[in-house]
């Protein structure tokens, strides 16, 4: 035991011991199980109010002093996604929460990945994403709306990052304005969140996808 009461194991092969699945079931970890649990509980955050408020506290505060707030925010801003990738494909609570960030929160990510100076965990993301969909798609109906919406999420988070990662960089919150309102009319972001803004609206894109 150390000074923080944790338990350290000195030995591998006691780690390996204590650890081994069949002979203790009590102390054994499911990977899959634990990768869905805190798939989930990153997706909660990401889905609520409280990435909202985190980004605020990054704008008032430009401090590399992280409040333990502040770093769950980081942890589950850049790795929700491996999670995801790892996580139970059949599981559906899962794949809910993940829909309901992607209409509600995504925009919120993206801005606050700029702010950490971490965009290119955007491409990342969508590898991941695709990664879970493939895996994910037998559970789902040939004609899900869901499914379609996943994975024209995943090839609009490719090209935002490809096409505004300079812009971003240089104003994390045009993600709400600028960019969102110059991106073409048949794209996911714009479908999602253009008639949820207020503010610049661009007239005459001639391309639409």
């Amino acid at each position: 035991m150390d000074q923080s009461n944790r338990v350290q194991s000195i030995h591998q092969t006691a780690k390996a011991f204590l650890l081994h699945q069949n002979d203790h079931p009590n102390l054994a970890i499911n990977k899959q199980q634990s990768h869905t649990r805190i798939a989930g509980i990153c997706l909660k955050f990401l889905a609520s109010n409280s990435l909202k408020g985190q980004r605020l506290r990054r704008m008032k505060n430009a401090s590399s002093v992280l409040t333990p707030g502040a770093e769950f925010a980081d942890y589950a801003c850049l790795f929700f996604s491996d999670h995801l990738q790892k996580c139970s494909s059949e599981d559906s609570t899962t794949w809910n929460l993940l829909c309901e960030f992607l209409n509600s929160s995504v925009l919120l990510w993206i801005e606050y990945l700029a702010r950490i100076g971490k965009l290119y965990h955007i491409t990342r993301t969508a590898k991941n994403l695709r990664a879970y969909l493939m895996r994910r798609v037998k559970y789902l109906t040939p004609l899900s709306s869901q499914k379609w919406s996943l994975e024209t999420w995943i090839n609009d988070l490719i090209r935002l990052s490809a096409k505004f990662r300079t812009s971003l960089t240089i104003s994390p919150s045009s993600i709400h304005t600028l960019i969102l309102a110059i991106c073409p009319s048949e794209s996911i972001i714009s479908k999602t969140y253009a008639s949820r803004q207020r503010g610049l609206v661009v007239k005459g894109l001639t391309d639409k996808t």
